[in-house]
């Protein structure tokens, strides 16, 4: 029997490859209605290897009987769209279980049987899909089943772009959250892989080569709601250049560029200037001037041969290892690991000598020239106001060298250190008390050791491009990492986007090159529907650290605006989900004083937190991502596409924030339906954009119209899969689903609304 199940399936080759949409996850339902779900998933693990655009797909799941009872459950398995399953199992000893492959016209009342049992709407989503369908009796109370499937897909190439879809978001149908979720993601390639990409989870990133890399992503007590995207570009020029573009008719356009590199060869790797900058007073002593030795030890032993050093450690008075750039040659590291070994911390700290003395180091332009500055306090020897200092060290900095700032504690006068790092081109990092700075300082110099392009610059021509995010100096591409930069547009058309940069050649030269890709920006195009919520993350970031300098009127009620539109939530707007209906002048009154309280506070947890929370938007790679952590991202990791580290971890970037206690908070009544932003007001969820004299259509919950509606609509199914009540924004009405309503459509009726 399950050889026949066996070859049934792998006859199931299905139509030409769309869109690479990825609907395929098992999902299991009690047969005989229960009073709620009682099954569960104990572990959901997925192994997928990708080999020149063949992806081969093993999902292993184990589903776990809550009740009391012994059960019988239905198993659904939705086919991905152009796939083709190759083995199927439920492991029941030796017997093998029935299963039948239903063609989506069959699937359909399958589906709408079980939301009307379960009563749970969220099943609709895949509604129009073939599915495996199996019977699986008996389950005894709290034993386990374990369900594995294999397919295999081609993934679709459009011009350098691919994309792979796994659909982690069915296990919302688990009663409770999942003990462990792994998917770990193979890709090998012929042609150089570039542009890794994912906005939906945070995930760690291992590229081995140019043609082969390795993407993973875990998580422990989670129930996933949203799927697992991958992008990634087919390119091997020098610089992957790769634009994505989303735009509504009528709307503003919206792009992302990303840019990597292959993985240079030792010459090609520019060489560079470094000088550390480390507090050594009286503040720093203990556990934590023994992280900062560790830290800097790393840093040096990941010197290049061709790179040029010093190291300088300053309390009252700056001292350095050479007074001079020295090479990176193993007798100096050596020497600069003693001086490291050496240092006590003890003293006050003047910081503007330090970085004065510092700054005279460097005397070579040709080279790109990074300064490290860690430090856990703020100036109290000698000059001691921040602004002094500021302009002066910006002053003097016409070699234009990059600052990399690490505070540490929350000692540190964060509006300060980010006016350093921002006005000298660089970024700036917080490690609160309970991380780990060796740690957190050692991964990010592993990631800018190895410049390849330098004095990056990007310029456009064609369509008009506006809101370009970064909005200052694009940070310099390093081996391993990749540079991500969002804007908006208005009229589509034509368009050539080209990256300039210095790099270094096989015989060590210096030259000038420029990447470029040409595009035609649409008129219409929704497939990239992240794009404008990682754009409205970035302007945010961006607005929250012009207003901490100047409260301007304008720019909070553009975050007020923005934060509605988009559903991100700052610590100044969490209350616009929470008291659903806050005018503009409303909110705007409630954030200024709040703005002005905060402005004071330029140092303790709740500096440091306004700092991380504008730095996170302000370089945000994934909003939508999942199941990484607040308290260890920072700028440095979102800038160079890396994945952050350690913290607590939200739910969703767009909604959390960290307090003014140093706590993240996570504003759990918003949801990003693509484009679109719910509100729930009570048990409603509504869509930002039905305002009070919006006509309305009503829809009576699980009626005949309900599912009328979920056949006739892809979009609809997206929102009417948000619960039982909802209100959404579809052909200029509003469409109210709940328990009155309209119990079945006419053609016209439904046209009407579909559009």
């Amino acid at each position: 029997m399950r050889k026949a199940l066996s070859l049934l399936l792998f006859a199931a080759v299905l139509a030409v490859l769309g869109t690479g949409v990825a609907l395929a996850d098992g999902m299991l339902f009690p047969t005989v209605p229960q009073p709620a779900q009682p099954f569960s998933v104990k572990y959901h693990r997925v192994t997928v290897t990708v080999d020149n655009q063949i992806a081969k797909t093993h999902v292993d799941q184990a589903f776990v009987n809550d009740s009391n009872r012994t059960l019988e459950g239905t198993y659904l398995f939705p086919i991905p769209e152009g796939a083709r399953v190759r083995d199927f199992a439920i492991y029941e000893g030796d017997k093998a279980l029935r299963g039948e492959l239903l063609p989506k016209e069959k699937a359909v009342a399958i589906y709408e049987d079980i939301v009307r049992r379960q009563r749970d709407p969220g099943l609709l989503e895949y509604v129009g899909r073939d599915t495996v369908r199996a019977r699986i009796f008996p389950i005894p109370p709290h034993s386990e089943k374990r369900v594995t499937v294999d397919y295999a897909e081609v993934i679709p190439r459009d011009g350098d772009l691919c994309h792979y879809r796994y659909p982690l978001s069915t296990e919302r149908f688990s009663a409770r959250p999942l003990e462990q979720v792994t998917i770990t993601v193979r890709v090998q390639s012929q042609v150089a892989i570039k542009n890794l990409y994912c906005p939906s989870h945070e995930v760690s990133l291992r590229q081995t080569g140019d043609h082969d890399a390795v993407v993973s992503y875990e998580a422990s007590q989670v129930k996933p709601a949203t799927d697992f995207d991958l992008f990634y570009a087919l390119n091997d020029e020098k610089v992957g250049v790769t634009l994505l573009s989303y735009k509504e008719k009528g709307e503003r356009g919206y792009w992302m560029l990303l840019a990597s590199p292959t993985q240079p060869a030792a010459r090609e790797v520019v060489p560079k200037d470094v000088v550390f900058v480390l507090d050594r007073t009286g503040s720093m002593s203990g556990e934590k001037i023994e992280q900062a030795k560790g830290a800097l030890q790393f840093c040096l032993n990941s010197l290049d041969p061709h790179d040029r050093f010093d190291l300088v450690a300053f309390n009252e008075s700056a001292n350095s290892v050479g007074d001079r750039l020295l090479p990176a040659t193993a007798a100096n590291v050596r020497r600069a690991t003693a001086f490291v070994r050496d240092l006590r911390a003890q003293g006050g700290t003047d910081i503007d000598q330090a970085l004065d003395q510092s700054l005279r180091l460097f005397a070579d332009h040709r080279r790109p020239r990074y300064l490290v500055f860690l430090t856990d306090g703020q100036p109290t020897v000698r000059e001691t106001n921040t602004d002094t200092i500021r302009k002066h060290i910006s002053g003097l900095n016409e070699g234009r060298v990059r600052f990399f700032v690490f505070g540490v504690g929350y000692d540190v006068n964060a509006q300060f250190l980010d006016q350093l790092a921002e006005e000298n081109r660089g970024l700036s990092e917080y490690v609160r008390p309970q991380e780990n700075l060796e740690a957190k300082v050692s991964r990010f110099y592993g990631k800018v050791s190895a410049p390849v392009l330098t004095d990056v610059s990007l310029q456009t021509s064609g369509v008009k491009v506006t809101d370009v995010f970064p909005s200052g100096a694009l940070p310099d591409l390093f081996s391993g990492s990749q540079t991500i930069i969002v804007g908006t547009y208005g009229e589509a058309g034509p368009a050539t986007f080209a990256l300039n940069g210095k790099r270094a050649t096989a015989d060590g030269q210096a030259r000038t090159d420029r990447y470029t890709t040409t595009v035609t920006l649409p008129a219409q195009d929704t497939r990239y529907d992240f794009l404008p919520v990682l754009w409205a993350s970035r302007r945010i970031g961006y607005l929250l650290d012009q207003v901490r300098l100047h409260r301007n009127q304008e720019l909070v009620d553009e975050i007020i605006s923005l934060s509605k539109e988009f559903g991100i939530m700052t610590e100044f707007t969490a209350f616009l989900a929470l008291e659903p209906g806050v005018s503009r002048e409303e909110a705007r009154n409630r954030v200024l004083p709040m703005l002005g309280d905060a402005a004071r506070k330029h140092d303790g947890s709740w500096g440091v937190g306004q700092a991380q929370n504008a730095s996170r938007l302000r370089s945000a790679a994934a909003p939508q991502a999942a199941g990484g952590g607040l308290g260890g991202g920072g700028g440095f990791a979102f800038a160079y596409g890396a994945t952050p580290a350690g913290g607590p971890a939200p739910a969703g970037s767009n909604q959390a924030f960290i307090d003014a206690a140093g706590r993240v908070q996570n504003v759990a009544n918003v949801q990003n339906v693509g484009r679109q932003t719910f509100y729930q007001q009570g048990k409603v969820w509504v869509d930002h954009r039905v305002g009070p004299k919006t006509p309305q259509v009503k829809i009576q919950r699980l009626s005949e119209a309900h599912f009328q509606l979920a056949r006739a609509s892809a979009e609809a199914r997206r929102y009417l899969s948000l619960g039982d009540d909802v209100t959404f924004f579809m052909n200029n009405q509003a469409i109210v689903v709940s328990d009155e309503g309209k119990s079945k459509l006419t053609t016209s009726e439904l046209k009407a609304i579909t559009g």
